[in-house]
């Protein structure tokens, strides 16, 4: 039998222990059914993380996010009748059940860098050798790229792009492989764990967009966000943040500080509080990847993370940057 009549039968069996539930079933036996249907139709337990419910979905290969509002509707849509089920609290009473049942916040944090794309995983193993497999629930994916990777075919307008942004000679190069590993890091799903971001910064017309424009083409549109950094210490924009792959900002203001400790905590892999509105707190840990352009560095609360991140224009701006931090004698 093929697997898409294991997984048809798979969903009536549980659509059947569904409609067995008793019309007194608790909120807890109701939140219990949704589990099992949704673990019967997708092959593997849902998931509470980043402030979602994450069901696998084996057609994709990816995990898709289904936020509370949403889980409610669905409740009320299948459970609606039963005697404990009828309003639109109680939709959202079990819906909280669920993730609270299916809670797991490290389950996301500890996915394997690499790129998903046509069904397939591609990740460098061991001995640095790139390897790819079939895309499946273990790999923890919820980003796919468009299209499979071309690796090796040649970039003549991406170079271009670059020459005409860093010029030619050891200076150039050197940011130029900079930013390719950094994009590359952004790709794969791994800049985060760097606790680095990118930032683009020059006068007009020096391709800054272009490269966002390029970056941005690798990713679905529900995935990428411009969550300014400036508004990181607002629980609903920090929400905001939590199912993005990238975080693109096409322009920093050059008038407004950024908070250091919470541009710290959203950058350097620490677990963060956030909110949507109407819902319960959560906490994550941020893993989209930030770019951000502009024309003027904004100022910046003196701590060590913003600083030498905002400021690294080249490898040497860095170490001077860190030698002066680790003197005492960094500018007031």
């Amino acid at each position: 039998m093929t697997s898409q009549v294991h997984a048809a039968i798979a969903a009536n069996v549980a659509r059947a222990e569904t409609f067995a539930l008793q019309d007194g079933a608790t909120h807890s036996e109701i939140a219990q059914a949704m589990i099992r249907r949704l673990t019967a139709e997708s092959g593997v337990p849902p998931r509470y993380d980043m402030g979602a419910l994450y069901v696998f979905e084996p057609a994709e290969g990816l995990w898709e996010a289904r936020h509370l509002d949403q889980l409610a509707a669905d409740i009320g849509a299948e459970f609606t009748g039963l005697k404990l089920c009828r309003k639109h609290s109680d939709y959202r009473q079990i819906a909280q059940l669920i993730a609270t049942c299916a809670s797991d916040e490290d389950f996301f944090v500890s996915a394997e860098p690499g790129i998903a794309a046509a069904g397939r995983f591609y990740r460098i193993g061991p001995g640095g050798l790139l390897s790819d497999e079939p895309l499946t629930a273990e790999h923890r994916q919820r980003t796919a790229m468009p299209q499979a990777p071309a690796f090796g075919e040649p970039a003549p307008l991406f170079e271009r792009l670059l020459d005409h942004a860093f010029g030619i000679g050891d200076v150039g190069d050197a940011q130029r492989e900079l930013l390719q590993m950094a994009l590359g890091a952004a790709l794969c799903g791994s800049l985060w764990r760097y606790r680095t971001v990118i930032v683009l910064f020059g006068p007009s017309a020096a391709g800054k967009s272009t490269v966002l424009e390029i970056l941005k083409a690798f990713f679905p549109r529900d995935r990428v966000g411009a969550i300014n950094p400036q508004s990181w210490g607002n629980e609903y924009f920090a929400a905001a943040l939590a199912p993005l792959a990238l975080n693109l900002v096409g322009e920093l203001d050059p008038t407004t500080p950024i908070q250091g400790g919470v541009f710290k905590a959203v950058t350097g892999g620490d677990p963060i509080g956030a909110r949507h509105p109407t819902h319960r707190p959560f906490s994550f840990v941020c893993q989209a990847a930030h770019v951000f352009n502009c024309n003027r560095l904004p100022p910046a609360a003196y701590s060590r993370q913003v600083a030498g991140i905002l400021s690294a224009l080249s490898a040497d701006r860095v170490l001077e940057l860190d030698r002066a931090w680790e003197r005492g004698d960094w500018p007031r």
